[in-house]
């Protein structure tokens, strides 16, 4: 399945897609990274992502480090969503004790 090159192409489409909305986001809304903490945790988000899936989908030399890249891209898509929603770079802060 790896080698299909939709499989190849996917990745880099949806990392392009990404950036250029983020860029677009800051310009639209005249908010740009490092005035704002949530854009500027968001930015950071969005290259974590795309490092980890670089590794999961490529770079990760076995299995268990493919896997634990993918479940950690997955959970930093999840605070990114909770970034974009909240506008606060801590957004699980208050279920904290």
């Amino acid at each position: 399945m790896l080698r299909k090159a939709w499989v190849k192409l996917a990745p880099h489409c949806i990392d392009t897609v990404l950036l250029i909305s983020a860029i677009v986001l800051a310009v639209r809304i005249q908010q740009f990274p490092g005035t704002h903490a949530w854009l500027s945790a968001k930015l950071i988000a969005v290259l974590a992502y795309i490092g980890l899936g670089m590794v999961a989908l490529r770079w990760g030399p076995t299995r268990i480090v493919r896997m634990t890249a993918w479940c950690g891209a997955l959970a930093v898509f999840l605070y990114i969503v909770a970034v974009a929603i909240t506008r606060n770079p801590f957004p699980f802060g208050d279920i904290v004790p």
